[in-house]
């Protein structure tokens, strides 16, 4: 599938970014090399846990194999960081946030509604 092939060339991308072997990504994993091989290809499909764990040893967010490319690089180094720092947040400050970028895309939405903590009772 071009899906499988996609996600292959990022693991690759980025594994060659972190200046790991292709031996050492697979031996972390408790894979072969052949197999490592396969995934980078997009010969064989990686399994979830697996995207998890390699995104984890590659110091990445798992959703970076998923997502589309920007146009230009400080648009990459950006949304990269954001999707990091907005990966360490706990789930209600991850709701926060959505709000503000939703708030901040749309202009006709002038004011967010205050913080659950803060609403007047």
């Amino acid at each position: 599938m071009q899906i499988d092939k996609l996600i292959g060339q990022r693991v690759r991308t980025y594994r060659n970014e972190k200046g790991l072997k292709l031996s050492e990504l697979a031996q972390a994993l408790g894979i072969s090399v052949e197999q490592m091989q396969a995934y980078e290809a997009g010969a064989r499909r990686i399994l979830p846990s697996q995207l998890w764990h390699i995104a984890d040893l590659l110091g990445i967010s798992v959703v970076r194999l998923f997502q589309n490319e920007p146009s230009k690089d400080y648009e990459v180094k950006e949304m990269q960081e954001m999707l990091d720092l907005f990966d360490t947040l706990p789930a209600p400050q991850k709701s926060r946030v959505l709000l503000q970028m939703r708030a901040l895309s749309c202009p006709e939405l002038k004011t967010l509604p205050p913080p659950a903590n803060k609403r007047p009772q």
